[in-house]
């Protein structure tokens, strides 16, 4: 290989082949993990059984692409990911990958004031569980037709591994559409909103209703 990055692969035999006859084989090249990304340029010896080795001159190149394996945080997905009906109560929401992994709910947000005219009078929208899931209110606008978008942000473990992620939970305005930020900011859904004109919230088992 070119230098820096000088390495010798030792690939393949062919049996029984004799002056002029025309072989095919195959090489594998397992770059090591310190070849840099991008084209390099192999040369191609080859000896016979004595060790003599013939000058082909042939050279080949190779592009080397440095690949990360998929974490459980690439297909982690919400469950559910939409919630209906809006009712104001708090819904369970649970976070699922392809991969096995333990998942720690880290922050829940929203893209709709905590509590503001037209979605009811109810704080905090938001609570993080310890078993891994995150409670969210089925609660949005009604003024509005963008729906309430919720963004839960989360590590998930796998043995020794660690990532973090983020997945969304929609609550629309009706269900004839989706949901849409339109780029609004994302506050901290677990604020509880101090107003003594709003009604005050109970808690049953340890859960805000």
């Amino acid at each position: 290989m070119d230098e820096p990055y000088r390495w010798s692969v030792f690939s393949s035999t062919v049996d029984g082949a004799r002056p002029g006859d025309e072989v095919t084989f195959d090489v594998s090249i397992n770059p090591p993990s310190y070849a840099p990304e991008g084209l390099h340029t192999f040369n191609l010896d080859v000896f016979d059984d004595n060790d003599i080795a013939y000058g082909l001159n042939i050279r080949a190149e190779i592009t080397i692409q440095c690949t990360v394996p998929p974490t459980p945080c690439d297909s982690a997905t919400a469950s559910p990911s939409v919630i209906w009906p809006v009712d104001h109560k708090m819904v369970p929401v649970g976070i699922e990958t392809t991969e096995p992994a333990t998942i720690a709910i880290l922050a829940i947000e929203q893209n709709e004031p905590v509590d503001d005219k037209g979605d009811g009078k109810t704080s905090p929208d938001g609570q993080i569980l310890e078993d891994g899931r995150a409670l969210v209110r089925a609660e949005r606008s009604g003024l509005g037709t963008e729906g309430r978008t919720y963004r839960i942000k989360f590590e998930a473990s796998s043995g020794t591994d660690k990532c973090e992620g983020t997945v969304s939970v929609c609550v629309p305005h009706d269900r004839s559409r989706p949901c849409s930020d339109n780029g609004r900011d994302f506050i901290d859904s677990t604020a509880v909103v101090l107003n003594r004109n709003l009604r005050s919230n109970h808690k049953k088992d340890g859960n805000v209703i």
